[in-house]
């Protein structure tokens, strides 16, 4: 045992019983954890390639944070999104972007298409590869993505 849980130990056998047992049971769930977070990063994993994303939140968000890494890693990752504007973004770039949108949007059907001041930066039928390749061609930042599954009917 190390000098420092000898002491953690010693300052917890000062506290009343009630206390101890308490700090013990969550001692203890974070070592069975710790033992099988491996298994439950699995789980979640199947939930998310299954699409239960509700579920899979739930399951990870009933973990306490800094319990594992990859654990963390997957309450990051499922972390709601947030839609954020930046002190730069102005109503005429939206309204730049709808105005493409409406002429332009017939021909990306089914398609992921990324645009920035009403200017297409790309389209694909996947948003990772979209995304991927937007990042390698240094044009992510401000870009809005948007899926277009009807003719003008854009859906972010």
């Amino acid at each position: 045992m190390t000098v420092l849980l000898k002491q953690a130990f010693a300052k917890v056998s000062l506290l009343p019983e009630t206390l101890q047992d308490e700090i013990a049971k969550e001692l203890l769930a974070e070592l069975e954890l710790e033992t099988h977070g491996e298994e439950v990063s699995e789980h979640v994993k199947r939930l998310v390639e299954e699409g239960q994303i509700a579920e899979a939140r739930e399951v990870i968000y009933s973990i306490r944070p800094g319990t594992s890494n990859v654990l963390d890693s997957w309450q990051r990752a499922l972390a709601y999104p947030e839609a954020k504007l930046n002190e730069s973004t102005e109503t005429e770039n939206i309204k730049a972007d709808a105005a493409w949108l409406l002429h332009n949007s017939d021909k990306y059907k089914g398609k992921w298409i990324a645009l920035k001041n009403g200017i297409l930066l790309g389209a694909h039928e996947s948003r990772i590869e979209l995304h991927c390749s937007l990042k390698q061609a240094g044009k992510l930042s401000g870009a809005m993505f948007c899926r277009i599954d009807n003719l003008n009917d854009a859906i972010v």
